[in-house]
């Protein structure tokens, strides 16, 4: 049994050059138009970390949690871990 998935229609202004290199992707990806720019736009929206994420990026790069890591050289690395734990 198939899903249902509900849609609307949305007019977009593309440029002439874009549509045309999309007409031609979807031409040799054998999908729509229509289907290739979803997908297009699902994995856009997808890899956007969200607020709690960007926070924990933010700390792991100030070394506020665990501390920072020496990645000069592996040795550097090891003691930095010993440091931290």
């Amino acid at each position: 049994m198939k899903t249902v998935v509900p849609t609307e229609q949305e007019p977009l202004r593309l440029s002439a050059d874009l549509m045309a290199r999309l007409k031609r992707v979807a031409r040799e990806e054998h999908t729509s138009l229509d289907r290739l720019v979803e997908s297009a736009l699902w994995e856009l929206v997808s890899h956007r970390p969200n607020a709690e994420t960007l926070e924990a990026i933010a700390e792991a790069k100030d070394g506020r949690v665990a501390g920072r890591l020496d990645i000069s050289s592996f040795e550097a690395f090891m003691q930095s871990v010993d440091e931290v734990e």
